[in-house]
Parts: structure tokens; sequence; C-alpha cells
């Protein structure tokens, strides 16, 4: 269907004008913020914008414990569905992505071991 093929093109959350393709975006994520995403409690990323985020990437969430300096394995894949990026009290640069999970899994030592030199 059409709509589908298109539908990762708009840009939903600002002007609804055609963009380019999707990213994925893969962000170390503290592990307080992950286990609230983890549990469904928390359906938003407050970051940086210095990846050009846009409506229809995807997130690559990796628990990040900066306690040991590591990943712990878990991940979560999720979908940006809206983006704030001119809000009062919102810091120039940042914006606030509205996101929802579509994958949640664990990687092994080996697996982390392997994306980080890839």
């Amino acid at each position: 269907m059409l709509v589908d093929v298109l539908l990762p093109w708009i840009d939903e959350g600002n002007s609804g004008k055609l963009r380019g393709p999707i990213k994925r975006h893969a962000l170390k994520t503290d592990k307080g913020y992950f286990d609230r995403v983890w549990a469904g409690q928390k359906n938003f990323e407050l970051r940086k914008n210095d990846r050009a985020f846009q409506v229809g990437d995807t997130l690559l969430l990796r628990e990040y414990d900066p306690e040991n300096s590591s990943y712990s394995g878990r991940e979560i894949l999720a979908g940006v569905d809206f983006i704030f990026s001119s809000l009062p009290g919102l810091q120039d640069g940042y914006c606030i992505m509205k996101i929802f999970i579509e994958k949640q899994y664990k990687v092994t030592p080996v697996e982390i071991e392997g994306r980080l030199t890839n």
C-alpha cells in the first residue's frame, strides 16, 4: 500500500512534509532511565539533538552502568512517533522524543563485545 511506503518519509511531528529515510540511532542509556522505559513507565527520551532525530527513526537504547563502565546487555528497540524541539524551558539544541517500544531483549557479553568492536 502506498501509505505504508511513504509513512517513514513523512515528518508528522513537525510539518507533515516528506523527509529522508529513517535512521537507527544506538544510544547509551543510564540504568535508572532504562529501567523505567523497560517497565513501560517512561515513553519519552530527552536528548541532545546532535543526530538530527526525526519522526520515524528507530532508537536502540542500550542499558549502561556508569559505576562499572559497562553495558548490561539489555536493549530496547523503540520507534519515534513525535518530537518536541522548541518548548518553553527546553534548552536549545535538545529535544524530547515520544517513543514506543518495538522490542525488548538481552544480548550476551560476547554479542556486546562484538557490537562495540564493529
